[in-house]
């Protein structure tokens, strides 16, 4: 069983990713705080984090970019939810290092083929 971790400033999306991969078999753990996610993934340890670009007083960037600064935590997979696919956005997440995107609204089908793709990748 994975451990993943949600951090999106939505419960309604939270809630959705939530039923969606603890079908699967998933240990899921869930924020909508993005601050609480950066101390969340410090304690957790989490196998994957699914982050939502898109969030007030730290957006998905900040978040992923401390997570990627702390030597315990910057290996850890990173799977962006979002709505933004432009090219800034995508150059931004991926000199940042994240694993895949998933896209807003999210298709149940494509949530699991990319999270079981990056866990298996990751040999999780």
């Amino acid at each position: 069983m994975s451990k993943i971790l949600l951090i999106d400033d939505s419960s309604v999306n939270n809630f959705l990713l939530e039923s969606i991969l603890e079908d699967k078999g998933h240990d899921i753990s869930a924020t909508n705080d993005p601050e609480e996610g950066v101390e969340m993934v410090k304690q957790i340890m989490p196998d994957l984090i699914l982050l939502d670009v898109m969030m007030p007083i730290m957006d998905g960037f900040d978040v992923l970019s401390k997570i990627r600064e702390d030597q315990t935590t910057k290996d850890i997979p990173v799977i962006m939810v979002t709505a933004d696919l432009s090219f800034a956005s995508k150059k931004r997440a991926t000199e940042i290092g994240i694993s895949d995107y998933i896209l807003k609204p999210v298709d149940i089908d494509d949530v699991c083929e990319k999270v079981e793709s990056v866990l298996k990748l990751n040999q999780i």
